[in-house]
């Protein structure tokens, strides 16, 4: 996006296809109005010129307020959209070659390359699970084996094999916390089955008694309509499940 590039130019719309083609442009560059909206559902013509305001956060208002500062959608059309339109077509890079330019770029060709290869702006947090799988595939992570034993991913698993696992977990003590909760919400299944009892979270008429941690500490709470992994139709049930599973509620508390 060139929020940066574009960033306080003020342009001014004589015509309603004006306007429509500079919302056009500007939508297909990640602008949106300051109210959330989509640029391209509303351009507030009302058969008098208008003034589209561009932010630096990606934001567009507007103005009937024509100030000096505005310029033409001609201008803005000649100055930017076919500069900016001609700059993308020409820019048949491939991500490598466009990774070494960026390197010594200048703020507007940084922003026109980043705009073009989205690659180049990695982001510091895992977008997908293999991304996941890269970042902690030196780590000292385990898993759950089907003996429902916690063991260490390294000694079984090599590193080709990270990218098709989906069940690693980044430590021992949340591994164990997932075993417990595993073992608890199969208890509160068959206990809820027997009850015949399955919640609505959306009908705030009907409370569910759950089991909470706040604070470190684990309760017995009323909700109504905020799920909880921990739910019983009655606080006689919910009061037995907790004293029953005390001590597998003490090793999920963290997760519920």
């Amino acid at each position: 996006m060139e929020n940066m590039y574009l960033s306080g130019i003020r342009v001014l719309c004589n015509t309603e296809n004006e306007a429509i083609k500079l919302l056009s442009f500007l939508d297909k560059k990640g602008y949106f109005w300051s109210t959330g909206q989509k640029l391209t559902d509303v351009n507030f013509w009302t058969g008098r010129p208008i003034a589209y305001i561009i932010s630096g956060l990606g934001e567009i208002v507007y103005t009937r307020t024509y100030e000096s500062k505005a310029i033409s959608y001609q201008i803005f059309e000649e100055k930017y959209i076919k500069q900016i339109n001609m700059q993308e077509r020409n820019l048949k890079l491939s991500l490598e070659s466009a990774t070494e330019l960026y390197k010594t770029a200048t703020d507007e060709m940084k922003t026109i390359l980043e705009n073009t290869f989205p690659e180049l702006v990695k982001s510091k947090y895992p977008m997908s699970h293999d991304e996941l799988q890269e970042m902690i595939k030196d780590k000292d992570t385990c898993f759950i084996t089907t003996e429902s034993v916690v063991n260490k991913a390294k000694v079984w698993f090599d590193a080709s094999r990270y990218h098709t696992n989906r069940n690693i977990i980044l430590s021992e003590k949340r591994a164990k916390e997932h075993l417990a909760l595993i073992q608890l919400t199969a208890l509160r299944d068959k206990w809820n089955e027997i009850d015949e009892f399955e919640p609505d979270w959306s009908d705030g008429n009907i409370a569910k008694y759950c089991i909470s941690n706040q604070e470190g500490v684990t309760y017995i709470d009323e909700w109504w309509t905020t799920s909880s992994p921990l739910y019983f139709r009655t606080e006689e049930t919910c009061a037995l499940f907790f004293k029953t599973f005390k001590d597998l509620i003490e090793e999920a508390k963290n997760l519920i």
